[in-house]
């Protein structure tokens, strides 16, 4: 009995130590010795490539910011809104767009190509664009309150009656935006089959329908110049990275927003464009990846040019 308590306690504490060893190198040692050696052989990179400007860290080289204003240039969507938020008097926090700041954070909604999310927030994210290039005040586009206006309309002239008529047949609209249509279409007296409603779909009005033609309305412009703006717009400037702290964007991303920026900038577009090449990074080894351009960078170069910022450190 004693034999086996202490080959037990023997191998007990052959267990703890292997433990405790195996911790203190793998877990103290050995991280320490990778950030003396990071920080004696890439000193930048293992302070986290910080960018100062006057004295003032301003950023990190790899990690992107959120910039709204016409004279810089814009940097990805992300879900986080690259975690740039305001605080008030009362100290509560929102992001730029006035909804509530959660805390710091990355990553992003992982939406399937599918979902309708990831479609409705692409076409507001266009919508937001095309209106901004154009000097269009997003707040005064349509919303969901005209949206259902447009499709009473709509449906009233598929059944042959008339608006009022159809909002004293429809007065429990449901609160889910995409079983409106199937509900006016009921209440009319319409065929609300399947393949019905699918072709009522595919003719009614849409809220990025509306808002791109109160756009081009607004812009004092016609809706194929919008619909060629829309088409003209680089996939990764209207798409999340994974991370939503993306520092990049693709080198025709960057030059569609030259026009903007030389004319709110007050600087030429052949010196948007040599700030831009100036931070622009090829692949890896001539191979892997894509150029990019680092945005962040750019900007600080352009808020020097114009004489708001001082030297970069």
């Amino acid at each position: 009995m004693k034999d086996s308590v202490k080959r037990a306690l023997h191998g007990s504490r052959q267990a703890v130590v292997v433990t405790v060893v195996l911790m203190l190198i793998c877990g103290l040692l050995f991280p320490l010795l990778l950030t003396g050696l990071s920080s004696l052989i890439f000193p930048h990179q293992a302070n986290g490539s910080l960018i100062t400007v006057d004295g003032m860290t301003v950023g990190a080289k790899n990690v992107g910011q959120e910039f709204t204003e016409d004279y810089y240039m814009w940097s990805r969507p992300s879900a986080y809104h690259y975690n740039v938020y305001v605080e008030d008097e009362e100290g509560n926090q929102t992001y730029t767009d006035g909804t509530e700041f959660p805390g710091l954070g990355s990553g992003s909604n992982n939406y399937a190509p599918s979902n309708p999310a990831l479609i409705e927030r692409v076409e507001q994210d266009v919508v937001n664009y095309v209106a901004r290039t154009l000097k269009v005040d997003t707040s005064e586009l349509p919303g969901e309150a005209e949206l259902l206006d447009a499709q009473m309309t709509y449906i009233a002239e598929k059944a042959n009656i008339s608006v009022d008529q159809l909002k004293q047949q429809a007065a429990d609209i449901p609160d889910d935006s995409s079983e409106v249509l199937a509900y006016l279409a009921e209440a009319a007296g319409l065929p609300t089959e399947e393949k019905d409603l699918e072709a009522l779909a595919s003719e009614a009005p849409t809220l990025y329908q509306l808002q791109k033609e109160s756009i081009a309305q607004a812009a004092n412009t016609s809706i194929e110049e919008v619909e060629d703006i829309i088409s003209s717009l680089p996939t990764d400037l209207m798409t999340a990275s994974g991370s939503g702290l993306d520092p990049h964007i693709s080198p025709a991303s960057a030059d569609i927003q030259v026009p903007r920026i030389a004319e709110a900038s007050g600087l030429s577009e052949e010196e948007i464009r040599e700030i831009i090449s100036r931070h622009t990074g090829g692949k890896v080894l001539g191979i892997f990846g894509e150029d990019t351009v680092n945005v962040l960078e750019v900007n600080i170069e352009i808020g020097q040019a114009m004489g708001l910022l001082g030297s970069e450190e």
